[in-house]
């Protein structure tokens, strides 16, 4: 069993279809932290990995329509809590062959003792820029482990010293070890990742799944990021940043 720990805004809707060509659909199963079950991809309507609904999203990136969207997106979600085939934790499948997710690897522990776990880790500023935008253009989270309550007059600089987001990706790791992964990748290099993963020669032309983008990247000034911020940003997520140069080093 695959164990794939799904840090917030690492490239993890990439993975989800190179997922889809590795293993099937109808093998993944995906962890909900709004209902703590898991379902398989197959099961839902949807994709998260549709290229034809990533472009639509880019298109209508920093318009009101984003915000509309993300609304009716929510509402399709609650919709299909009531009909969706859950599955609970201590009855996944014979047959699932990888198990991705918003969850620290604790959740699967005991009950998938022998497991090969991987996980994805991103420069931590430049994730927490990534987050925040996100939770800006969703009018509020979006079933990420740590819910902020939406205040659209927030600042990137309130929002990123919260002391519940302090060393985000480090907290996702639980009680594990970056270097006790099976495989880790940085989202800079998710190419090299998915090689690995695949068991392919590291070669130059190889190109991973790009889905999920952002057309427009909010720069340092726009977002009121200054070196002073940069510099504490550092020192408060200090944890972070070690197991991310860990992350590099390991040959992410």
């Amino acid at each position: 069993m695959h164990i794939s720990v799904h840090i917030e805004r690492t490239g993890g809707t990439s993975l989800v279809a190179e997922f889809e060509e590795i293993y099937g659909a109808e093998k993944i199963l995906i962890y909900s932290t709004l209902t703590k079950k898991l379902v398989r991809l197959s099961d839902i309507p949807v994709s998260p990995a549709s290229e034809s609904l990533s472009k639509v999203k880019a298109f209508i990136e920093r318009t009101a329509i984003l915000s509309f969207f993300y609304r009716i997106y929510l509402s399709v979600v609650d919709n299909i809590n009531g009909v969706v085939p859950w599955i609970e934790l201590d009855e996944i499948p014979d047959d699932a062959a990888v198990i991705k997710g918003h969850f620290r690897p604790d959740l699967f522990a005991e009950l998938i003792p022998s497991s090969f776990t991987s996980v994805v880790l991103r420069e931590p500023l430049t994730r927490m820029i990534s987050q925040y935008r996100h939770w800006k253009r969703a009018g509020g989270d979006m079933g990420f482990r740590v819910e902020i309550p939406y205040d659209p007059e927030m600042t990137f600089e309130e929002y990123a010293f919260r002391e519940e987001l302090a060393n985000f990706q480090t907290r996702a790791l639980g009680m594990m070890k970056v270097d006790e992964f099976d495989l880790v990748g940085i989202t800079s290099n998710l190419d090299k990742f998915v090689a690995r993963l695949k068991g392919l020669p590291l070669q130059e032309n190889f190109e991973a799944t790009q889905v999920n983008y952002i057309g427009h990247e909010a720069d340092y000034e726009e977002l009121g990021i200054t070196p002073q911020i940069i510099e504490k940003f550092k020192e408060f997520n200090a944890e972070d940043y070690e197991n991310y140069q860990k992350a590099v080093e390991m040959g992410g």
